[in-house]
């Protein structure tokens, strides 16, 4: 297991998996906060940490915050245009770092999804291959996007059932009231300046 670099989200859930965690949820649910949360702890340990911010949401403003004002040369952050790339990216990495975070998967596949399905869904698989090699050594954090299935009308995870049996771990963060799901247990939480509180 490791830390989540939030002591009190650690009491609640023991913390990430030695495979994939899946952490999903809607727009503005504290996603990125947590990656911002958990690369902290790591990259104060002295730990390599890649974070890939498909969506432009990690900023050091916020990340100075979380970390009060402190950056780190063996975080590194890494922007991405299109799934293509943020796959190559992926193969490309060294296999040896502590911590990587996808932020997020959902967004330029959706995207890709609209132009060939067909494509869309062999990168994420793809993906998902790649990442099984890093997931023995490397804490893997994978943040996704939802949508609302019209048929059933319930929230469900970009990628449907191949992203989520994939996973080893699963989160699901709800915003109003703002609520942690984890391993059929839920925790309600507040985001502040300095990251994730529990009442």
């Amino acid at each position: 297991m490791f830390s989540t670099g939030c002591e009190d989200l650690d009491l609640r859930i023991g913390g990430f998996s030695d495979g994939i965690n899946l952490i999903y949820g809607t727009p503005a649910t504290g996603k990125t906060t947590l990656g911002m949360i958990t690369s902290n702890f790591f990259a104060s340990k002295n730990k390599k940490v890649f974070y890939i911010d498909s969506e432009n949401g990690f900023t050091v403003d916020r990340f100075k915050l979380i970390s009060n004002n402190k950056l780190y040369e063996n975080l590194i952050v890494f922007k991405v245009k299109n799934l293509d790339e943020q796959y190559r990216l992926i193969e490309k990495l060294p296999l040896k770092c502590d911590l990587l975070i996808l932020d997020s998967l959902g967004y330029y596949y959706r995207s890709e999804l609209r132009k060939d399905h067909v494509l869309a869904n062999l990168l994420v698989k793809k993906h998902f291959d790649r990442l099984k090699l890093f997931s023995k050594k490397t804490c893997i954090l994978i943040m996704n996007q939802v949508y609302c299935d019209i048929t059933t009308t319930t929230i469900k995870c970009v990628g449907g059932n191949f992203v989520m049996n994939s996973c080893d771990t699963k989160i699901f963060l709800e915003k109003e009231p703002r609520i942690l799901h984890s391993e059929g247990n839920k925790f309600e939480f507040e985001i502040n300046n300095s990251g994730i509180i529990f009442p």
